[in-house]
């Protein structure tokens, strides 16, 4: 029995090392590198003895020794950026042939790019007052409690190859819960789990994937072959050099099918129109699978607020390949551009409080029951506006961190780019837009906080932007600095948070 005691004992203390190992290694996936000056960088060189070092600290070094970091990493990508518009100009004519819509260089662009790490910057960035709050994340994500029990954050890498489109069937696009809850790095196809632990709702949604004869249900059917070479088609999408990229059109007339050529990562921001995005990629991938591919790095577990040593790895070296639209019209094997929604903050706490109160796929996050209970089943609350105004109070009480749709889009996307110096090319919502650009519908939505049902209570389902009083405006704007500021810098203004915000 003795024996038995000693052996436990020393499990546990394995086990506790384990963990400490686990913190550290997590302490390194979303903070930003201490800051590197003209003393300490050569003999920090040294040190990494010729390793890369990371684009935030190549930034940060930057802003301290302006020329010296010109001569040893070159220019940052926000410096790159005019002179890389300019010799788009150059080379291209205003026609819109080969438009794409995430060419931000384009005379007729729609987005426009975004720097993330000089948001933060602690020494020039228009977002470094709000480092304390990354900081806060830091500590959250080394004790373990950073949105526990949310969804996952991840990276989905999307190639298109010369892939054509039917506008009519656009509209009869099957969109399904594409990505299951399996915690591997995996490409994304239909719904399929082999896991024990399975929900009513998934149980039914296998059922009807059985009766269907679409290629969904079809999938079920597939051998272990077949997904091999779908599998083998992604890695030679991925790795391979694409040419005429942009927007084409069949016989070279409009009213033909529709083709594109791409290779983009999307960032999902949450409530941004983000899940019907990135199940249609997954929808048109499943109906074009020689022509296109779709690869989604988990980099954030929400479910056990662990990390993935194997999807960190894969993330930065997306990462590494990220980059301005190629003026050279092709990307070169592994070029990827950044992609991401941006939105009201106003509108966007509206919708993130549906599904923060027990939307389709946050019933499960432990605090949902808490506010409706406070906020909406509260004999006090009798209506929308007080019910938000509630809402707005709790949230600024006790911090966006309670739960992840309530986190600002600033500091998603900058957790979602692992805060590496990368250009990300930002479109306003809604997604109309990158929906019929990449051959999806805007009449499909997965998500609809207004549709009867989708929300707990019908409180829930009426609210809106109009019931906002003066209390709550300023409290949610206050709650969203950092989204006004990031939004104006981008061009993009919220005049109801004007009267609050200098």
């Amino acid at each position: 029995m003795l024996n038995n005691w000693k052996l436990w004992i020393v499990v546990a203390f394995i086990l506790a090392m384990l963990n400490l190992n686990l913190i550290s290694n997590n302490s390194l996936l979303l903070s930003p590198p201490p800051f590197l000056n003209k003393e300490n960088f050569p003999s920090y060189l040294d040190h990494q003895k010729g390793e890369d070092i990371s684009l935030i600290q190549q930034q940060r070094f930057i802003h301290s020794c302006p020329k010296e970091a010109e001569v040893i990493l070159g220019k940052r990508w926000s410096d790159q950026e005019e002179e890389e518009r300019q010799e788009y100009h150059k080379k291209k004519s205003n026609s819109d042939d080969n438009f794409s819509l995430f060419n931000c260089f384009h005379p007729n662009a729609k987005c426009q790019y975004y720097y993330p790490a000089n948001f933060f910057d602690q020494y020039c960035g228009i977002g470094k007052s709000f480092l304390p709050v990354v900081r806060e994340l830091q500590e959250k994500q080394a004790n373990l409690t950073l949105w526990k029990n949310m969804p996952h954050l991840g990276i989905p890498l999307v190639t298109f190859q010369d892939t054509c489109f039917d506008k009519e069937r656009a509209r009869t696009l099957r969109l399904s819960r594409v990505f299951s809850s399996s915690r591997r790095n995996r490409t994304v196809f239909p719904p399929f789990s082999r896991a024990k632990n399975t929900t009513t709702e998934q149980q039914r949604r296998r059922r009807r994937m059985k009766k269907d004869d679409s290629n969904e249900g079809k999938y079920l059917q597939q051998s272990k072959g077949q997904r091999r070479r779908r599998l083998l088609q992604r890695e030679k999408l991925k790795y391979s050099r694409l040419t005429n990229i942009g927007r084409s059109y069949m016989n070279d007339t409009k009213t033909a099918k529709k083709c594109i050529t791409e290779r983009f990562s999307f960032l999902h921001v949450h409530k941004n129109g983000g899940t019907s995005v990135r199940d249609t990629f997954a929808a048109i991938v499943r109906e074009n699978s020689q022509s296109a591919a779709i690869e989604r790095t988990i980099i954030w577990y929400g479910n056990s607020a662990t990390s993935s040593a194997k999807g960190r790895a894969s993330a930065l070296e997306l990462l590494q390949h990220a980059t301005h639209y190629p003026t050279n019209g092709e990307y070169a094997p592994q070029q990827v551009v950044l992609v991401t929604l941006v939105r009201d903050p106003l509108s966007r706490f509206i919708s993130s409080i549906g599904q923060a109160l027990g939307g389709d796929g946050s019933t499960n996050n432990k605090i949902g029951g808490v506010l409706r209970k406070a906020c909406v089943q509260n004999e006090s609350i009798h209506s929308s506006q007080d019910s938000l105004l509630c809402l707005a109070r709790y949230v600024k009480e006790h911090g966006f961190w309670i739960e992840l749709h309530f986190t600002p889009q600033a500091l998603e996307i900058s957790v979602a780019t692992m805060f590496q110096d990368v250009p990300v090319a930002v479109l306003e919502f809604p997604p109309a837009e990158i929906l019929d650009y990449i051959g999806g519908s805007a009449e499909q939505k997965q998500r609809d906080g207004a549709k009867e049902g989708y929300r707990p209570d019908p409180i829930l389902t009426n609210m809106s932007v109009s019931h906002y009083t003066a209390t709550s405006l300023k409290i949610v704007c206050d709650i969203y600095e950092m989204d006004v500021i990031m939004l104006r810098s981008l061009g993009i203004e919220v005049p109801k948070c004007d009267p609050y915000l200098s």
